[in-house]
């Protein structure tokens, strides 16, 4: 979590924190919908919260796992913010033109 915050972890490692939030909310929501069979399903059921779902959300809608894989560095989604699109396609006309 420490490279998380101070922006430094890899993709294997977000990919790897999204995978565990992601999980944990289908743990807890398979126990809540047993949890008048098993008391433990309950207990696990009531660690679910909105931050988790809201977290588990925010990833998935701002990190492109996929472009993140194949240029082995943390990619945001399109249309998260205007001004990081903007730069996007700056970097991106350099890129063209430097090639050329």
């Amino acid at each position: 979590l420490t490279q998380m915050t101070n922006a430094q972890a890899s993709v294997a490692q977000w990919k790897a924190f999204y995978n565990t939030i992601y999980n944990a909310v289908l743990v807890g929501e398979v126990c809540k919908a047993h949890c008048k069979d098993v008391k433990f399903f309950q207990q696990v059921a009531d660690c679910l919260c909105d931050s988790i779902y809201i977290m588990s959300h925010c990833i998935n809608r701002t990190m492109d796992f996929d472009a993140s894989a194949v240029q082995k560095r943390v990619i945001v989604k399109g249309g998260i913010s205007d001004d990081l699109d903007q730069l996007k396609k700056k970097h991106s006309s350099l890129l063209e033109v430097m090639s050329q």
